[in-house]
């Protein structure tokens, strides 16, 4: 098994730990509001942004207490996403950042990342088309978070880069 994520080549120490779940949170406020004014929110999924760029800086255990917070935190602050979506994007979080923590120890950072969101987005869509509610979801629904992959797997990919290079 291969163990090639930056927390456990860099050691964070708690208080670095901190101050990166600290800041993930700031993400995970500002980034939200900024997409959803602008009107590109559903389709750019900002809330998973902090969970991929931290996925690799963190323990498991502040990504998924991230993962967990973030989605109610917004609902309650700013009624975005309202309250029984909001425990759906929980859901969601936490299996991106489960997946991340997970693959990204078999396989390397920028390919655990692009394969978290496909498998997530996929597991999403399957799950609304077969088991909750088939008569919403359309067969090119899956296509309409495809921006958002894209985007956070960009930027992630890019992050780690930039904090790779100095190992």
């Amino acid at each position: 098994m291969r163990d090639n994520t930056l927390v456990q080549k860099i050691k964070l120490s708690l208080s670095d730990s901190l101050i990166f779940s600290a800041l993930g949170v700031a993400l995970g406020i500002t980034f939200p509001q900024l997409f959803h004014n602008i009107g590109l929110g559903a389709a750019f999924l900002p809330l998973f942004l902090p969970i991929v760029l931290l996925s690799f800086l963190v323990p498991y255990f502040y990504l998924i207490t991230l993962a967990m917070v973030l989605p109610l935190l917004n609902s309650i602050v700013f009624g975005m996403p309202p309250f029984p979506i909001s425990l759906f994007l929980v859901a969601e979080l936490l299996l991106t950042a489960s997946l991340l923590y997970f693959l990204q120890k078999r396989l390397p950072t920028p390919v655990s990342i692009v394969l978290s969101l496909l498998i997530e987005r996929t597991a999403l869509y399957l799950f609304f088309s077969y088991v909750f509610c088939p008569q919403w979801t359309t067969p090119y629904a899956p296509l309409m978070s495809y921006p958002g992959v894209i985007l956070n797997s960009a930027l992630g990919i890019l992050f780690w880069k930039v904090f790779s290079k100095d190992q």
